[in-house]
């Protein structure tokens, strides 16, 4: 493998898998399109074997990140995804040994390129779940949609990009084939590409805003819920300060508990007032409050 290409080949990896947007799915940040993985299964088509080194390293650079750091579970597991793709998908599109294979311009050839796809999506799809089951903090609840998610990237990546690396990378002995495609082919391909790529960020955005209404929503409606409970505990409070205030002095504790105990079962956060001391028991059964608690229970002046 030339120098150039294994260069090439290495800060391709790099580049494309951080500047390439992720958008999350089911919980899981996927790649709609991974044109690091079109790059490398296409450099282990031409080279074969000797690419996976670069392959290998380019991956674990982009789990290191940058600014360096320590490279968490889904990082390493996503570079061994990427050679492991790397690896069957290049096998599958040259297994036929013959020199025209990559030249995607007969039956066999094409089929050997959806099994390529399909053995990436299957790979890619099942170590995402894996990845996320071992490294996340909170594992999706629904795998089998982000394995779904991941297989589709995965392979429509390839039948896409694969065909656009090709047209302009292709060995010399097919440049011929594959010259005349390239306005054909490549352009046709790299135009839906990009319209998928607008696509997906025009539906991730249209997700964030709804989860941004969604989420404003809710907390108007727990706002209003809190006004509420709040407004019932402030009720009872001046009714149990009207009732202090009509009582003669020799009000009772048994007549003090008549009193307020069906306001304290309707209004629990009226305990939190501060002046009125809950009485210890269950809903039911309420324990007698103390003459104590009753002295302690004058009500202010005015409320």
């Amino acid at each position: 493998m030339p120098v150039p290409w294994m260069l090439a080949l290495l800060v391709g990896v790099v580049l494309l898998n951080w500047l390439v947007p992720h958008y999350e799915a089911s919980g899981v940040q996927v790649a709609p399109l991974a044109p690091a993985l079109a790059l490398a299964v296409c450099a282990s088509a031409l080279f074969g074997w000797h690419s996976m080194p670069f392959i290998l390293i380019g991956g674990a650079i982009t789990a290191f990140g940058w600014p360096v750091g320590k490279p968490g579970a889904q990082g390493v597991i996503d570079a061994l995804t990427l050679v492991a793709q790397a690896g069957f998908g290049g096998l599958l599109l040259s297994h036929g040994g013959r020199e025209d294979d990559l030249a995607l311009d007969s039956r066999p050839a094409l089929r050997r390129l959806l099994a390529a796809a399909l053995a990436c999506g299957v790979i890619g799809g099942a170590m995402c779940v894996v990845g996320d089951l071992i490294g996340a903090d909170d594992p999706t609840r629904r795998p089998l949609m982000v394995a779904l998610a991941r297989g589709t990237a995965d392979a429509g990546s390839i039948v896409l990009l694969l065909p656009i690396l090709m047209a302009f990378v292709a060995p010399a002995h097919l440049r011929e084939r594959w010259l005349p495609r390239r306005r054909s082919v490549a352009m046709p391909l790299l135009a839906v590409t990009a319209l998928l790529l607008v696509a997906l960020a025009s539906v991730d955005e249209r997700d964030r805003h709804q989860a941004q209404l969604r989420f404003e929503r809710d907390a108007e409606l727990v706002f209003s819920r809190t006004q509420s409970l709040l407004d019932a505990s402030m009720q009872a409070l001046l009714a149990l300060q009207g009732a202090f205030q009509a009582a003669s002095p020799t009000l009772t504790p048994e007549q003090f508990n008549r009193i307020a105990q069906p306001w304290l079962k309707r209004a629990p956060g009226l305990v939190g007032m501060g002046w009125v001391d809950a009485p210890i028991g269950g809903p039911t059964e309420a324990a007698p409050i103390a003459p104590a608690t009753f002295a302690d229970a004058a009500p202010p002046a005015s409320v």
